[in-house]
């Protein structure tokens, strides 16, 4: 929805200060004060960020509803990481990557019932809409999508069980890296 009502680039600033973010919630939850190097990584990624983003951040106009809505985003990722992080130790992988998938797919199915019901035209419900009147093809790749989401939940998992959250936040912030890289390499 912050897409929506803010340019990409600020949309894309605030959401990566999740990584930022992650260190101060972790404090907080914990009442302890971060390490010296999620601090010095959590700043090495703002100024990162900030970078990446400045030209559009300047260029763009403010959207107090778009960019609140972008910003509290990353600050529910960060509590997410902190919390799995937590979590993740007391609990079996494959219960808790269901029980995390099984409460992902009622929020969404909520809201897209909602959102139908009330007669809201988006792109995603036209997309949903076209996709229930299509073939078996996309219904494979809708079958694949959810195989690799499964995967990669409990992976997700795993990994945070063996991790500190920030160090989790300072991976998550590394995506744009390897999406990069695997474009360059699969699609030359």
């Amino acid at each position: 929805m912050a897409l929506r009502l803010t340019a990409a680039s600020r949309a894309s600033f605030f959401t990566s200060l999740s990584v930022v973010m992650t260190p101060l919630v972790e404090a907080a939850v914990r009442k302890e004060m971060p390490k010296p190097r999620h601090i010095y990584g959590s700043l090495i990624s703002f100024l990162g960020i900030y970078f990446i983003s400045r030209e559009g951040l300047i260029n763009s106009s403010i959207s107090p509803l778009g960019d609140g809505l972008a910003f509290t985003a990353a600050f529910f990722f960060a509590s997410y990481i902190v919390t799995l992080g937590i979590e993740s130790p007391k609990y079996d992988t494959k219960g808790l990557t269901s029980a995390v998938r099984v409460c992902n797919g009622i929020i969404c199915s909520s809201w897209a019932l909602i959102v139908i019901a009330l007669g809201l035209k988006s792109g995603s419900t036209v997309v949903v809409e076209s996709i229930l009147r299509s073939g078996v093809l996309v219904w494979t790749g809708i079958a694949l999508l959810i195989a690799m989401l499964g995967a990669s939940g409990l992976l997700q998992v795993w990994g945070q069980k063996k991790i500190n959250p920030n160090d989790s936040a300072l991976i998550f912030s590394l995506v744009p890296v390897w999406s990069a890289l695997i474009g360059v390499t699969m699609f030359k």
